[in-house]
């Protein structure tokens, strides 16, 4: 029962991530779209758009998949595959977003790492599942360095998967752009008015879409979320089609 349950929890927030990959393309705002979706119709809400990680999420659809033998499911797969790509496609556009400030070149260029664990609330130093871990090679490849901060992390796992820990003020500080990765109420309530206006931030991706958009503009920074570009980006390209079942 439980394992029917989490794969359906992955089922319906893979499905927000999607709505929110197609509004990216059109350049809609994809919380816009849910919020809605959501008005005044009785029927299931949709989900906000968001990483999918932890130690039953992230393993359950795999068992369900082995347990169906020769016939696979249909979505369970495909749902799991989509979960797991979010990661990814946000390290290859906060890379794209990067590149358009300041060139192809980002050697040296400090991306600041805000909430290691896969989850902000409630709080956890729980890091299965969580989405850092297939982002650092895209940053790695780009040449950036990678500033780690979280509430319940400790330094010595932020160096483990390849992050130079700091703290919230040095984040911001030392950075060139921050990452927002989950929801730490220490990230709610971030002054952001205050703090960037004084830094060399020039770009915020709020996966949670938790900051105060508003003033992160007002000080001057570029200001994206999941499937949220900042005005003047370049859409992604599209996707070729996936067939494949996921293997275990």
């Amino acid at each position: 029962m439980k394992l029917a349950n989490n794969c359906h929890t992955d089922l319906i927030y893979s499905y927000g991530n999607e709505v929110a990959l197609i509004a990216e393309t059109h350049g809609l705002d994809p919380l816009e779209v849910i919020r809605a979706t959501n008005l005044d119709y009785p029927r299931p809400d949709l989900n906000r758009p968001g990483y999918v990680g932890g130690g039953c999420l992230s393993k359950d659809p795999y068992l369900m998949i082995a347990s169906a033998g020769e016939r696979p499911p249909f979505l369970v797969g495909a749902a799991r595959r989509l979960n797991e790509h979010l990661p990814v496609h946000v390290a290859e556009r906060m890379v794209r977003l990067l590149r358009q400030e300041r060139g192809d070149d980002l050697r040296g260029t400090r991306l600041a790492v805000l909430g290691w664990a896969y989850k902000g609330w409630p709080p956890t130093d729980d890091m299965r599942g969580t989405p850092i871990t297939s982002m650092l090679p895209v940053f790695a490849t780009a040449g950036l360095t990678v500033l780690g901060h979280d509430p319940m992390v400790t330094d010595e796992v932020v160096r483990e998967h390849g992050g130079v820990p700091v703290s919230l003020d040095k984040a911001f500080a030392e950075a060139d752009a921050v990452l927002v990765l989950n929801d730490h109420p220490d990230y709610r309530a971030l002054p952001v008015g205050t703090l960037l206006p004084s830094t060399d931030v020039r770009l915020v991706f709020d996966s949670w879409r938790i900051l105060d958009e508003a003033a992160v503009r007002a000080a001057g920074v570029r200001y994206a979320g999941i499937g949220y570009l900042p005005a003047g980006a370049t859409p992604p390209a599209p996707r070729s089609s996936r067939t494949t079942q996921v293997s275990v």
